[in-house]
């Protein structure tokens, strides 16, 4: 153990351990004073951004479900939208690259997490593997339908070009 010499406090002045600002143990706790709580202001039924996205991805996901009637894009096998995640839905076209498409209805499609997973994420030898495994999955429909809407959405650029400034 630690030798400690015992010094005067600067409040009471008795020779005792010294703990804080030359204050002993008891002189430190009176003079200790917590902090002031301010009260969180209430900013009334606003959602946070972060919310509100999540709102419009669930509203335009539903669009997109009625567009397509409820049916897988691959498959044409009827899903329950209940049952189904933000991974269950995909773009034809990419978001990043077709940013004006990134909302329209025909753009988004359901198909099941593990075609989209590969689709997203995986290599060409990945997308072919898929292919020979799941033969009930209709691919060449899906690549049918990327060049239709790229047509469109070349239609629409040169159509909207002077309001958008592109």
């Amino acid at each position: 153990m630690i030798n400690r010499k015992r010094k005067i406090c600067k409040t009471c002045g008795h020779p005792k351990l010294i703990f804080s600002h030359g204050n002993c143990l008891e002189c430190s706790k009176k003079s200790y004073k917590p902090l002031r709580r301010t009260p969180i202001k209430n900013k009334g039924n606003t959602y946070s951004k972060e919310r509100s996205l999540n709102l419009s991805q669930t509203d335009t996901f539903r669009k997109a479900f009625k567009y397509w009637g409820g049916k897988n894009f691959l498959t044409d096998q009827k899903e329950n939208f209940n049952l189904l995640g933000p991974e269950n839905f995909d773009h034809i076209l990419p978001k990043g690259r077709f940013k004006y498409f990134k909302f329209y209805i025909k753009n988004i499609i359901i198909i099941s997490f593990d075609a989209h997973y590969v689709k997203t994420h995986g290599t060409i030898q990945d997308l072919e593997n898929r292919i020979k495994e799941h033969p009930e999955e209709n691919w060449r429909k899906f690549l049918d339908f990327m060049i239709i809407l790229k047509l469109e959405y070349a239609e629409w650029i040169k159509d909207h070009k002077n309001e958008y400034k592109l």
